[in-house]
């Protein structure tokens, strides 16, 4: 921002560089989240489990054929097992170290809206089956988060 004459008295607008009138209010429900509900939506199985059951399970997700090309089938389960231990400590992350709490977040955009797009143009179905392993979609999401912007680094 510049006065009158042209004086710099801000360089980031509101001092945080967002313009209050494109501000979305994002809620984020990992957040609110307790271990129990935690555990039902994205704990995929009990490790206990024996490997049957886990291969049954992963059918309801995943087509029959991409199952059973699994080559280290447990190799997968524990990759499954260490994507949950990193969704509970991302969600310790935010709360305690990001953004402090257990509310509503203010961004920029609108990231539902962003996401429910992606869905519309890439034919996305919230509960159908998928040819992608778990392995890969892990490997893939690793990948992207390396190679994005660190924010928050311990």
């Amino acid at each position: 921002m510049r006065t009158s004459k042209d004086q710099i008295i801000q360089f980031l607008y509101g001092e945080d560089g967002m313009a209050a009138e494109y501000i979305e209010n994002l809620s984020i429900p990992l957040l609110k989240m307790d271990d129990k509900e935690m555990s039902s939506k994205y704990c995929f199985f009990d490790p206990k489990t024996d490997k049957t059951e886990k291969q049954v399970k992963l059918k309801e997700y995943v087509q029959k054929w991409a199952v059973d090309e699994i080559e280290n089938f447990d190799g997968v389960c524990d990759k499954l097992e260490e994507e949950y231990k990193q969704i509970q400590q991302d969600r310790t992350d935010l709360r305690e170290h990001i953004l402090f709490a257990k509310e509503d977040i203010h961004v920029p955009v609108n990231l539902t809206r962003l996401i429910w797009n992606a869905k519309e143009m890439f034919n996305v179905k919230e509960r159908g089956q998928t040819e992608l392993t778990p392995d890969y979609v892990i490997e893939k999401t690793q990948k992207l988060l390396s190679d994005g912007i660190k924010v928050y680094q311990q």
